[in-house]
């Protein structure tokens, strides 16, 4: 056995260089973590800058009147719609008229998170389906940042959720789809949701386009400018504590808080999981009530009902 003795002096010294080495290790690691969160945002901001900017050369190849865009976006969502099947208008003259929007709207009051490059895409294969089904045919949509949409992210405004694409769209995503609607972009939220302003620290400060000094409301913020600035006639939200109703009464918009359950959750970005004391309510936001009515129809199909069994069968009561 060996015999070691050590003073009291040196038990302090030996403790003391534990302590400090712990310290010094959790002082660099988190330096390194910041680093690291600060390089992730700036990456994300720089990439959405990039995808803004393509954009907008790509719009302005185009040479759209001001005027051509002010009779597309002034025509009610029903009027979009039968004019698209009908061949009037085209689903692709449409986006591009919302993007132009869109973008205006984004650069005034820093709306949008992501920019759906594949919209463009989707509106062409429109234009030349045979058959032209769907309650939203041809319309562009806007998302709010916590609905997955394939190989996007859905941040709530953590540095933490940025570079985590997802794998599938949510359900209320792929049923609009389904009814022939173009998500074009996902829109701006606070950190965490449950705020009644819309900022975070990787997008920033979202402003109300009624009043650049004042907010939007939260969390659908975001989608409550972008429908206020005429950049989307339809967008996806949701309210846990006011998070639709805030927005659409600050920005002056329609929407509507269904009953919890009756439109799939399924496939949303939460922060408290496997918490149910409290659910959230999807539900749609939009321009005016026709077009809500018209929304609340496309979504409540047996298309939603077999996605997410967890919602009641129960249609659209057209009686009520």
């Amino acid at each position: 056995m060996w015999n070691i003795e050590i003073t009291r002096q040196q038990a302090a010294y030996t403790v003391a260089g534990i302590v400090g080495t712990g310290i010094i290790v959790r002082f660099l690691s988190g330096i390194h973590r910041r680093h690291k969160s600060k390089l992730k945002r700036s990456v994300k901001q720089n990439a959405l800058k990039e995808s803004v900017t393509s954009l907008k050369a790509s719009l302005e190849k185009l040479k759209v009147s001001e005027e051509h865009v002010q009779e597309i976006i002034t025509l009610s969502t029903d009027d979009l719609i039968t004019q698209i099947k009908s061949g009037q208008l085209k689903s692709v003259d449409v986006l591009h008229a919302f993007q132009i929007k869109a973008l205006q709207g984004h650069t005034e009051y820093n709306i949008i998170t992501d920019i759906l490059t594949e919209a463009e895409d989707t509106a062409r294969q429109l234009d030349v389906q045979p058959e032209k089904d769907g309650l939203l045919y041809g319309v562009p949509i806007s998302i709010k940042d916590n609905y997955h949409v394939k190989g996007y992210d859905s941040t709530a405004g953590f540095v933490c959720c940025l570079d985590d694409p997802l794998p599938e769209d949510a359900v209320l995503v792929k049923v609009a789809k389904n009814q022939g609607a173009v998500p074009f972009v996902k829109t701006n939220v606070p950190q965490s949701y449950l705020s009644f302003d819309c900022n975070n620290p990787i997008f920033g400060q979202t402003c109300n386009p009624w009043d650049k000094s004042r907010t939007p409301g939260g969390s659908s913020g975001g989608e409550g400018a972008i429908v206020a600035c005429k950049g989307s006639p339809l967008g996806l939200g949701g309210d846990i504590g006011g998070s639709l109703r805030i927005p659409a009464a600050l920005c002056g918009v329609c929407t509507l808080k269904p009953t919890i359950g009756r439109l799939s959750g399924k496939g949303t970005h939460g922060i408290t999981s496997g918490q149910t004391a409290i659910l959230s309510s999807y539900g749609p936001m939009a321009r005016d009530m026709d077009t809500l009515v018209l929304a609340m129809k496309a979504f409540l199909v047996p298309h939603m009902f077999k996605l997410d069994p967890a919602v009641p069968p129960i249609p659209f009561q057209n009686e009520i």
